[in-house]
C-alpha cells in the first residue's frame, strides 16, 4: 500500500486518540500508525491533558465526549483556559450525542460519529494536517462457489 507524503502539516508531536474503549482507541491509533503518523494514546481526559502538556504537544487529538474521570466536554474546557493547549486542533466524535450540535457549541470543526467510517476520518485527519490522502482499493467481494 502506498502512503502519503508528508505535507506542510506533517511535523511535530504526535497524533493523541482519546477514548475509554480500549477496542476503540487501538484501532484508530493502528489504522494512523499505518497512515504514517506518530500515535500517542489516552483512556481518560485527565490522562489526555497531561499527554497534551508534554513536549512535544500532540499535532491533532481525536476526543471522544463520553468517558471516565473527565469527558471531553471538559477536556476542551480546560484546552481552551491554557494558551500552550489552545491552539491543538481537536475532532471530537461519539456514539452517545449530537456530535455536530456539540462540536459547534464547542468550538470545535471536526467531528465524526459512531460507529465510523476509517477512511472517512484518515481523509479528515489528513485534511486537517496538510497530507494529501492516497485513495485506498476497495476490497473486492468475496463469491461463494
Amino acid at each position: 500500500m502506498r502512503r502519503a507524503e508528508p505535507g506542510p502539516g506533517s511535523s511535530g508531536g504526535p497524533i493523541l486518540v482519546v477514548d475509554d474503549n480500549d477496542d476503540v482507541r487501538g484501532m484508530l491509533a493502528q489504522a494512523l500508525e499505518l497512515e504514517g503518523y506518530q500515535v500517542d494514546t489516552a483512556r481518560d481526559g485527565v490522562d489526555a491533558l497531561s499527554r497534551m502538556r508534554q513536549s512535544p504537544p500532540p499535532r491533532l487529538v481525536l476526543l471522544d465526549l463520553y468517558m471516565p474521570r473527565l469527558d471531553g466536554f471538559g477536556v476542551r474546557k480546560e484546552q481552551l483556559k491554557d494558551r500552550h493547549l489552545s491552539a491543538i486542533p481537536v475532532v471530537i466524535y461519539s456514539g452517545h450525542h449530537d456530535v455536530r450540535q456539540a462540536a459547534r457549541t464547542m468550538g470545535i470543526d471536526g467531528y465524526f460519529q459512531k460507529p465510523f467510517d476509517l477512511d472517512e476520518i484518515l481523509t479528515m485527519v489528513n485534511e486537517r494536517l496538510g497530507r494529501e490522502t492516497v485513495p485506498r482499493a476497495k476490497p473486492r467481494p468475496v463469491r461463494d462457489w
